[in-house]
């Protein structure tokens, strides 16, 4: 919540228009966490997975950020807020200044219910937790083959822009270093299956 208050501090200096829209692009903390920050009249948008997920209270969303934090013992899960509008499969949000296109992907790739948004008046795309620029992938969820699909499919779509949740925007050819890492995971956990390695060594 105190990032998701920076952020909104930082648009509120350079726009006057109100945020409208929030959008959790899947259920992790990082995600979801500042969600409670956000203006109550902002329409809240996920896919059927992630509200599944948010509204079982036996659900851990902040694996992750609880496995980084300095002092995990001492971290204590986000206020969860709950979407107001679920999207399936692709959603067009009818904005004749500002279309954007949601695309919850079929299969799960970082996590299951992903979404991914497309602004196709500016060759943008904004996809979550698909992209990770500052550190290793976090996969406890990930289908890693699906998400390599998911990267593949980005890349031969050709947007200018690609935006991911943490780092800043790239573009369509920096993508390929991503899907090149995981790759490349995949192919040495299936070699530790062949080598017959414990699933503790893999």
């Amino acid at each position: 919540p105190d990032a998701a208050r920076e952020l909104l501090a930082e648009i509120a200096r350079r726009h006057s228009a109100p945020v409208r829209y929030l959008v959790h692009s899947h259920f992790h903390a990082e995600s979801v966490g500042g969600g409670s920050a956000f203006p109550s009249t902002a329409l809240v948008i996920a896919s059927g997975r992630t509200q599944a997920t948010l509204s079982d209270p036996t659900a851990e969303i902040g694996a992750e950020m609880k496995a980084r934090a300095p002092d995990p013992a001492a971290w204590t899960e986000p206020e969860r807020r709950l979407a107001t509008l679920l999207v399936r499969g692709s959603t067009m949000l009818d904005d004749p200044v500002h279309p954007v296109e949601f695309l919850v992907l079929g299969r799960q790739t970082h996590s299951p219910g992903d979404v991914m948004l497309k602004m196709a008046h500016v060759e943008l795309y904004h996809v979550g937790g698909l992209l990770f620029t500052d550190r290793n992938p976090y996969a406890a969820d990930a289908n890693v083959g699906y998400w390599l699909g998911a990267l593949n499919h980005l890349i031969s779509d050709r947007p200018k822009f690609v935006v991911g949740l943490r780092g800043p925007s790239l573009q369509r050819t920096e993508l390929i270093p991503q899907r090149e890492v995981l790759a490349w995971v995949r192919g040495q956990v299936a070699e530790g299956f062949v080598k017959m390695l414990s699933l503790d060594a893999i």
